[in-house]
């Protein structure tokens, strides 16, 4: 199909792909990569990403950063990332490649 929507469990779906209830990704005979059961969320369970960066996305006000800084929590806001700094505890290198996003939710 080059053009249109596919939709597991809908007959409208709203992107390419659209599944409406569980799903779940598989390598094949019992391999099974991925599950989302819960909405809003995709439990990962076993496979190989190969040289993919798992990356999150958090705010900064930070205009220094940019890709392989390592970043750390900004203390003065406790939201935000910020460059690390000695004694500042690193929270990960910014990606030029990121694979995988997480998401990072703030309550």
């Amino acid at each position: 199909m080059a053009t249109g929507n596919v939709g597991v469990g809908t007959t409208s779906p709203k992107s390419n792909f659209t599944v409406v209830g569980a799903g779940c990704f598989s390598g094949g005979a019992g391999s099974t990569v991925a599950c989302g059961t819960t909405a809003g969320s995709i439990y990962y369970r076993s496979a190989s990403v190969g040289t993919y960066d798992v990356a999150e996305n958090y705010p900064t006000s930070d205009v220094s950063i940019n890709a392989g800084t390592i970043a750390s929590l900004d203390l003065t806001s406790g939201t935000t990332i910020t460059t690390a700094t000695p004694g500042s505890i690193p929270l990960g290198v910014v990606s030029t490649d990121p694979g995988l996003i997480s998401l990072v939710v703030y309550r």
